[in-house]
């Protein structure tokens, strides 16, 4: 979920009080969109200003 304290969140749906699970810093301005690729390894967010940040899922081991 974006935000308007310019970070990006991730909520687990499946846990009680549907628990923030991890958080992306970097936009200076409210994040109005966000949007995975297809192979979900890639989010895209755009903040209010037009700056597009493109995150990278990390692997786990």
């Amino acid at each position: 979920a974006g935000s308007e304290d310019s970070n990006v969140y991730f909520y687990d749906l499946t846990r009680p009080k549907h628990t923030c699970v991890n958080k992306l810093q970097g936009h200076r301005f409210p994040v109005i969109g966000i949007a995975w690729n297809h192979g979900e390894n890639l989010l895209a967010s755009s903040d209010f200003y037009g700056t597009v940040i493109v995150w990278k899922r990390a692997r786990t081991s």
